[in-house]
């Protein structure tokens, strides 16, 4: 408890496990997908919430993009863990019926994984400091990964968001092999809604 104390002191909008953000134009909602930890209540409440804040955001003259995270992933070829059926459900339904709602953000898996839905980008972005995960390849893939790389274990990453004129620049950089600084593995654009 003490570490959720000293969390809520350095962010004090983290004391609801479920909350939105403003940076520039973007918008980041955040949830909890931890659904196990709640009450029914709490479950519709939240989702109440977060269907009820895209609604607003698409209407929000200010907002260019939205970016949606919560720790499961809902698409993802790990031989760890399994995607979240329940992620899919509750969360990215409501994501694609957003027109601004354009980049979805998970971990759990510790790996970079970049899955493209409907010309929505997905990424999962696990691999800040835990063993890496193996994934899986070739014909025993759940899920299409546009990101293409020759080992079942990925890297140490984390990704870097910069603003264009019309879209959010998402590079993705990873440790490099002698461990010494971070280079550019993969990027993609997120084009704002007109």
């Amino acid at each position: 408890n003490s570490g959720k104390e000293r969390m809520v002191r350095r962010f004090p909008f983290m004391t609801m496990p479920w909350y939105e953000r403003r940076v520039g134009s973007a918008a980041i909602v955040v949830l909890n997908s931890n659904f196990s930890h709640f009450s029914e209540d709490e479950q519709r409440t939240q989702q109440d919430w977060y269907e009820q804040t895209l609604q607003s955001l698409d209407r929000d003259t200010t907002v260019s993009v939205v970016l949606v995270g919560c720790h499961h992933p809902p698409y993802s070829n790990s031989k760890v863990i399994s995607p979240s059926g329940k992620v899919r459900q509750l969360f990215v339904l409501p994501f694609m019926k957003s027109p601004k709602a354009r980049l979805f953000l998970s971990g759990h898996s510790h790996a970079f994984e970049h899955f493209r839905v409907d010309g929505k980008d997905f990424l999962v972005i696990g691999g800040a400091g835990g063993l890496l995960h193996p994934l899986q390849r070739g014909s025993e893939r759940r899920e299409s990964d546009l990101f293409d790389w020759p080992c079942e274990r990925r890297f140490f990453h984390y990704i870097r968001c910069t603003f264009g004129p019309d879209a959010l620049n998402v590079q993705v950089l990873k440790l490099n092999e002698a461990r010494s600084l971070f280079e550019i593995a993969d990027s993609l654009r997120v084009p704002f809604t007109p």
